[in-house]
């Protein structure tokens, strides 16, 4: 409640786990669709989509063989669903789309009568369900013989379609369609978001075609905005200034990868110049938090996110406390005891998505009104799009990372200076028009308002009001931008 009053963050109702019935009756829901419907400026709503296909599912929605057997993704095939072996069906990728209509109706149904009780603010819908991809489905869906008489030229001769844009077709098929019966549901909403539209980050590398994702040019009517994916994982040997993966990734840092995407989906004919992301600083739960984030260097990475074109984000922390109690639902949740002065990491990087959140509501003008200056690099994973930020990135390249949007058809400019190892340094940049400009680069990273004559640090404090930070001494061609377009909170 205090993240919702104090922090903008929505209530949350959950259709994927509990049942309409307790979402509407029971509490926490009950309380929450109240607050929502007598104080909407200060509570919204927003309810994870249900993604459970309904009973009964017809035989023909799974992958068949020649001889009507089903088949898993190890290529083992049973004679029914009640198979002793317990084997996991495949959804065909030419599964009826009469079922899909059905059971897309079912989930749309519990998102309207929530709607008719509060207005639903917020939609999200964990993209892991339905039709698979081929890194994983592949030799099952080459035994289906109506894939085959559908699918790419290794099977069907006739049809030169790759696998990856043809699961990407069929997926679209199908989402797509869940997107349009949700937007029936809650024509009023703020957002609808399905996760993820992340695959995009390592486009051109060898996983590309082969990791757990779909072409977004082909699905990217299925979400009102796309939806990135940044996770700080610091395993031994990553960080913020390389790889967070690094037996897939190799060296290319979130960052990289995260503006590889951005790349992407600005260069579609019609491009998608914002983002919806989900972002988190780590759940590592080991002693001190290991492989977690520290505070200041995630909400650096937040800054670029937001520059970049992100205009809200999903706090993902998914190690959540189990020693607290709630009294409300008997479940283990988050409300556990700790010092005013220390709070837990989930929360500590909750709020720092919501304290970078409440800057860039007086910068939103840029985002929305502005376009991200391409730079003068091209990315290093793509050598078709520019690296869109203004520090050469090679590996290994510079910790100093700047973005730079500019307001359209203005002289104003907003940057973001980002120091990923965390040593706060002065670093100089060429923006075209306005020149050559020096910004401090900080582990929280600084964001600035630029015009020809004037630039002025707009987050001066960087982290927390009441946070200890000895800021470095910014450089001194620093002044306050008179008559900015920005400085009033948008609403």
């Amino acid at each position: 409640m205090q993240l919702a009053s104090n922090w903008d963050y929505e209530l949350p109702l959950d259709l994927h786990n509990l049942s309409l019935a307790q979402n509407l009756t029971s509490q926490p829901g009950m309380t929450y669709i109240a607050l929502a419907s007598n104080y909407p400026n200060t509570f919204k709503i927003s309810v994870i989509l249900n993604i459970i296909f309904p009973t009964p599912i017809p035989t023909d929605f799974w992958v068949t063989n020649s001889s009507g057997y089903f088949v898993d993704n190890n290529s083992n095939t049973w004679t029914a669903l009640s198979n002793p072996n317990n084997y996991s069906p495949i959804v065909s990728p030419q599964a009826d789309q009469i079922y899909y209509t059905n059971a897309f109706s079912n989930w749309a149904f519990g998102l309207a009568t929530i709607n008719s009780n509060a207005p639903v603010a917020t939609v999200l819908i964990d993209g892991e369900f339905g039709l698979g991809v081929p890194a994983t489905c592949q030799n099952s869906w080459a035994q289906d013989p109506r894939v085959i008489a559908a699918s790419p030229g290794p099977l069907n001769p006739t049809n030169t379609i790759d696998w990856f844009t043809y699961c990407s077709i069929r997926k679209s098929n199908e989402i797509v369609l869940l997107a349009n019966m949700v937007r029936a549901a809650v024509p009023n909403r703020q957002l609808y978001s399905y996760y993820s539209t992340y695959d995009e980050a390592l486009r051109t590398g060898p996983l590309w075609e082969t990791s757990w994702g779909f072409n977004d040019q082909v699905t990217s009517n299925c979400t009102d905005f796309p939806a990135y994916q940044s996770y700080y994982q610091g395993w031994p040997g990553a960080n913020w200034t390389n790889g967070p993966n690094a037996q897939y990734y190799g060296q290319y840092d979130l960052l990289t990868q995260y503006l590889n995407c951005v790349g992407f989906h600005l260069a579609f004919p019609q491009p998608e110049p914002l983002s919806y992301d989900w972002e988190s600083g780590g759940w590592d739960t080991t002693v001190a938090g290991t492989y977690n984030s520290p505070i200041p260097l995630y909400m650096g990475f937040l800054k670029c996110c937001y520059t970049a074109g992100m205009i809200g984000g999903n706090a993902g922390c998914y190690a959540l406390p189990t020693n607290g109690v709630n009294p409300l639902n008997g479940i283990n949740n988050f409300d556990v005891s700790f010092p005013a002065h220390n709070p837990p990491f989930w929360l500590a990087q909750m709020v720092a998505l919501s304290q970078v959140h409440a800057l860039f509501t007086h910068l939103e003008n840029f985002l929305r009104n502005g376009s991200l200056l391409p730079g003068p690099y091209q990315h290093v994973l793509s050598s078709d799009q520019p690296a869109y930020e203004f520090t050469p990135r090679t590996m290994p390249g510079s910790n100093d990372r700047v973005l730079v949007r500019q307001l359209n058809n203005s002289n104003l400019w907003l940057a973001c200076a980002w120091a990923t190892d965390g040593v706060n340094t002065n670093v100089t940049v060429t923006i075209p028009t306005l020149g050559a400009v020096t910004l401090l680069a900080r582990d929280c990273g600084a964001v600035y308002e630029m015009t020809t004559a004037n630039s002025t640090l707009v987050d001066v404090n960087g982290l927390l009001p009441t946070a200890t930070f000895a800021e470095a001494t910014p450089p001194t061609n620093l002044h306050v931008v008179s008559g900015s377009t920005n400085q009033q909170k948008q609403k």
